[in-house]
């Protein structure tokens, strides 16, 4: 199994967090809800190596090949259950239906006084039933646990419940082993989670969906060295407000053999890979181990050697895009989402009419001179997309109708070998357009990027005539996002007339969400004056 979990960096900003603990608590779970759709289509579009953890684990479980639909469904339902912890860890159980199976194991090792490994893993809600424990039956639960990975997080939701911050055990000091011991003596139920690998850890391999893997032998050794049983649990979230707590016994006691030790953890461990396995397949989208879970090599997934080069690359670009929106987005965007449910809509339906308006009203045909800027579009296969096919067709007729005309090509590499740019340049070389007439600017990665970069090359004088040429749908965002970097551009429609059928529609909508983003964010980046994340969009 991959120990990569370790190196994968925490996600989100201390503001973003508390933002998303306050919605939870103060406006509710229903609201609180709707924000996580736009929260997992963020971290689906940027989160790369937890989309390709969660596309190799879907392969298997599900035995097909996964849709972007089954990963958005993978990534909401573990936003879903994170948004739960707050209301878990609060002891505000009154919002959910919980559904225990195998709960009389607990309730008779808690009453015979003796302690247990409670032995879990990253399948579905480990909270939900420390939760339950400490606020239902009052069962004595301490937990171990490694506070050294997203301490962030954890100190966040730690703060909503101080007395289930005392019940951890750290995980890693020479003293793990003593506290345990003395847990067990004093009739607590240990939790542990059992399938992840720390560097360095003993393991024993196992096999998990038909493939290797490697687990911790520490749970078991633990349980052998205190002589106290250990039970499986699962809680696992079914949609809505639905959780299922699953108990069951794994061993009474467990003893070993110094000669033959290896070998019988190897046995405790398949045991233990086996109810994973049943229980993963029974709830797939439950899975948050979101890394390669069995280290597939490069070469599984990628044959050839130009192959992992271009995916090195795709990897940095998707890093530099990250990098460029800062987590400071994501806050903004929860702002956005906030503001669209305080006024029903109505703020995202004006900019809607806004984007439509200029869609509908922008020209196809000009009289300005200068320079034509055209904007990228992500390429498809290596190749021009229709989109971007026809930006440079009307790029193309604009310099032929006037001599004095340049072209300026604007995108990185987003989609293919090369850049949108260039592979731009190469399709008007192809239609006849002489070369010198023909500037490429191709580092930057998204509209607001290419605008700023285009800045650059147009020079300083912002009074300066220029056509920008993008699709229609495109327009109304790309003159607000100009206009707040101070250029003022003549607007040209890629194509003559705007057809409404529902792609164009939908991508209307999309340019609203995004401009209602955008507004928002600068509306609030002015107000706290936060100068570093103004000036990432000015």
């Amino acid at each position: 199994m991959s120990r990569q979990w370790v190196q994968l960096p925490e996600r989100g900003s201390v503001w973003t967090l508390r933002l998303i603990r306050w919605i939870a608590l103060h406006i509710g779970r229903p609201a609180s809800r709707a924000l996580l759709y736009p929260i997992t289509l963020y971290f689906l579009m940027t989160a790369g190596e937890a989309r390709r953890g969660s596309r190799l684990f879907l392969r298997q479980a599900l035995k097909r090949e996964p849709s972007w639909r089954d990963q958005f469904r993978h990534i909401h339902c573990f936003a879903a259950t994170i948004l739960d912890r707050v209301y878990f860890l609060t002891g505000r159980l009154e919002h959910f239906e919980i559904e225990v199976f195998g709960g009389q194991w607990i309730l008779d090792q808690a009453a015979s006084g003796r302690g247990c490994i409670l032995l879990g893993s990253h399948l579905g809600s480990f909270e939900a039933l420390r939760a339950i424990g400490l606020n239902l039956k009052h069962v004595p639960i301490r937990i171990l646990m490694n506070t050294r990975h997203n301490p962030l997080m954890t100190r966040l939701l730690d703060a909503l419940n101080p007395a289930l911050a005392q019940t951890i055990i750290p995980v890693g000091g020479p003293e793990t082993l003593l506290k345990v011991q003395e847990s067990v003596e004093q009739g607590y139920l240990v939790g542990a989670l059992g399938d992840r690998v720390v560097p360095g850890e003993k393991a024993v391999h196992c096999r998990f969906f038909g493939q290797d893997i490697a687990l911790p032998i520490a749970p078991i050794l633990l349980a052998a060295l205190a002589g106290c049983p250990v039970i499986l649990c699962f809680g696992l979230y079914r949609g809505g407000n639905r959780y299922q707590l699953y108990f069951e016994p794994l061993a009474e006691q467990v003893v070993l053999d110094r000669r033959h030790r290896q070998e019988q953890l190897g046995v405790w461990g398949q045991r233990y890979a086996d109810r994973l396995e049943h229980y993963a397949r029974d709830a797939p989208y439950n899975w948050f181990n979101f890394y390669d879970y069995w280290q597939e090599t490069p070469s599984l997934l990628i044959k050839s050697k130009e192959g992992w080069v271009r995916k090195i690359q795709k990897m940095q670009r998707r890093f530099a895009r990250q990098r460029a929106m800062g987590w400071d987005g994501l806050g903004t965007l929860l702002l956005s989402n906030i503001l669209l449910l305080a006024t029903l809509g109505l703020s995202g339906l004006w900019l809607f009419r806004q984007v439509w308006r200029i869609a509908r009203d922008t020209p196809f045909q000009v009289v300005e001179s200068g320079w034509v800027v055209v904007l990228g579009v992500r390429l498809q296969g290596d190749q021009v997309s229709s989109d971007y096919a026809c930006r440079l067709e009307r790029a193309a007729a604009l310099c032929r109708a006037d001599s004095q005309r340049r072209i300026l090509l604007v995108g990185g590499q987003t989609g293919g070998s090369v850049s949108e740019a260039e592979r731009g340049r190469q399709f008007l070389i192809k239609k006849g357009l002489p070369i010198d007439l023909l500037s490429i600017e191709d580092q930057s990665l998204h509209t607001l990027d290419n605008l700023r970069r285009a800045r650059q090359v147009l020079g300083e004088d912002r009074t300066q005539s220029w056509v920008l040429v993008t699709s229609r749908y495109h327009l109304a965002r790309s003159e607000i996002l100009a206009r707040g970097l101070g250029l003022h551009p003549v607007l040209c429609a890629a194509e003559e007339h705007l057809h409404l059928a529902p792609l164009v529609l939908w991508r209307l909508a999309l340019e609203a969400g995004y401009l209602h983003w955008y507004k928002v964010g600068r509306a609030w980046a002015l107000w706290t004056g936060r100068h570093r994340s103004l000036a990432r969009i000015t």
